[in-house]
């Protein structure tokens, strides 16, 4: 009883504060409101009575990436608000949400630096949420040795990289493989700090879902590869994950996607992929995350519901992006691919 109190005065607030936000995101019926408009404009008018209304009327937006910079601003604004009121548990949630596109920044880049070694386009199209000082560093390295001394060495990446087998010269270097493996050790490490948090207790059912996803994507995006199987396949899935050795072993060697199918087709959970076409599974296990998500307001004193929270706002930002760009295209049929959040809160 002390214990959720303490709990309960100490988070109290950000959770009130959280869920509240939760309430104004996007409904069924706001997405079919945007679903009507003909252009650009429309769509901002529509998204003016919204939390994006601030960052929609600071200036003048004339394309989609000026729309798109600003609905990203929206989401780094409140993840900066959350950081200076953030105590050590909470860091450690906004850390994992941040170091994700930390990572992604980094192998973006160094897979870019080939063709463009100075790298000054490739940091325009960076996740600004993701940027570190460091990353700045990777413009004058010229390989792996250099990357490490100048941008990984004292950074949160270090402990991952120093676990993995680099070749010299950049360019010799699986982006692919390095991406799953950093990622990997990110996700086993925020594992571990969580595991006797009492306030993150709901936040390890996330990670394992993630961690589904992780191995779901890295089977799908490696199945025509000769080099990526079996145990080489295996050794990038991460260890946070509902899917047992047993599966895992056999998804390792899938090499089609009636394979991958079969193999799931016996998970509790992941078998809603089974019945999907094969350009629609990212999109069904985006939305087995969505329902995770939501779930986690329901857990009383547990702060997960944060980085639900953030999760959500991203994936909410993905969905009016994606409308955009089919209005854009006039390929309306295709809005129906966005992720709608099932608000599970709204009625309670």
């Amino acid at each position: 009883m002390n214990q959720e109190y303490n709990i309960s005065v100490e988070h109290g607030f950000i959770i009130g504060s959280i869920h509240g936000k939760a309430l104004t995101m996007l409904k069924d019926t706001d997405y079919s409101s945007l679903q009507q408009c003909d252009t650009l404009e429309d769509v901002i008018v529509k998204l003016t009575s919204t939390p994006y209304q601030k960052y929609l009327t600071e200036e003048a937006i004339v394309t989609k990436k000026q729309f798109k910079t600003q609905l990203i601003k929206c989401l780094t604004s409140e993840f900066d608000e959350l950081c200076q009121t953030s105590n050590k548990d909470l860091e450690i949630v906004l850390n994992f949400f941040r170091d994700q596109f930390r990572i992604q920044n980094f192998v973006f880049l160094l897979a870019s630096k080939e063709e463009e070694p100075n790298l000054d386009k490739s940091f325009e199209k960076i996740e600004k949420i993701g940027d570190f000082s460091e990353l700045c560093a990777l413009k004058v390295a010229n390989d792996m040795n250099d990357v490490f001394k100048f941008c990984v060495e004292n950074t949160f990446l270090e402990k991952f990289y120093r676990t993995i087998h680099f070749e010299r010269e950049i360019k010799d270097n699986d982006m692919q493989v390095i991406q799953s493996l950093l990622l990997k050790g990110l996700f086993n490490d925020v594992y571990q700090k969580v595991l006797d948090i009492p306030s993150l207790y709901y936040f390890r059912t996330i990670l394992q879902m993630e961690g589904d996803r992780r191995i779901i994507e890295i089977v799908i995006n490696s199945l025509e590869s000769s080099d990526i199987v079996g145990k080489q396949r295996e050794i990038l899935f991460p260890e946070v994950s509902s899917i047992d050795l047993g599966m895992r072993a056999k998804l390792a060697t899938c090499t089609s996607m009636d394979e991958l199918r079969g193999v799931v087709s016996s998970h509790s959970v992941l078998r809603r992929i089974v019945t999907v076409e094969d350009d629609q599974i990212v999109n069904e296990l985006a939305a087995l995350e969505v329902e995770k998500y939501w779930h986690s307001f329901g857990y009383f004193n547990d702060i997960s519901c944060v980085y639900s929270y953030l999760k959500l706002k991203e994936q909410e930002i993905k969905n009016i992006l994606w409308t955009v760009e089919c209005i854009s295209l006039q390929k309306r049929d295709f809005i129906k691919n966005i992720i709608v959040q099932k608000n599970l809160i709204e009625n309670n």
